[in-house]
């Protein structure tokens, strides 16, 4: 009777020991594995590693973007410059050319009051006058 109300109790014991949540680190899991807070006891070193090279990762990630945008904003300024420089000389050739059409207009009228002949009644006079 002894030994066999011992075995009960160190069997209860030890299943005890199997079933309480308090004693154990590996419980059923609930909600996809998530970590329950109130049983988490720390990162491991490799989960700590992992981190920091994420964090590392992310910061080179950001610096990375950080000059990419600054590149990107750059050849934007350059490009609009550019644009600004093309219309200013487009301008300029346009006001040379008006320059140029109104000299050209105006020395074309004074040629052709220099070569104009007025035709006069002597003009006339002198045909038939004579054989050659």
């Amino acid at each position: 009777d002894r030994l066999q109300l011992e075995s009960e109790k160190d069997q209860a014991e030890l299943d005890h020991h199997a079933a309480n949540p308090f004693l154990n680190e590996t419980v059923t899991q609930q909600h996809a594995g998530r970590v329950r807070c109130s049983e988490y006891k720390g990162s491991t070193r490799d989960e700590k590693v992992q981190g920091s090279g994420r964090s590392t990762d992310k910061v080179g990630d950001l610096q990375f973007a950080h000059t990419q945008e600054q590149t990107r904003r750059q050849l934007l300024l350059q490009e609009r410059e550019k644009a600004r420089q093309s219309r200013q000389i487009r301008e300029q050739v346009s006001q040379v050319n008006q320059q140029l059409r109104v000299e050209k207009d105006l020395k074309t009228k004074e040629t052709n009051q220099l070569y104009t002949n007025k035709f006069s009644d002597d003009f006339f006079a002198q045909f038939g006058k004579g054989t050659r």
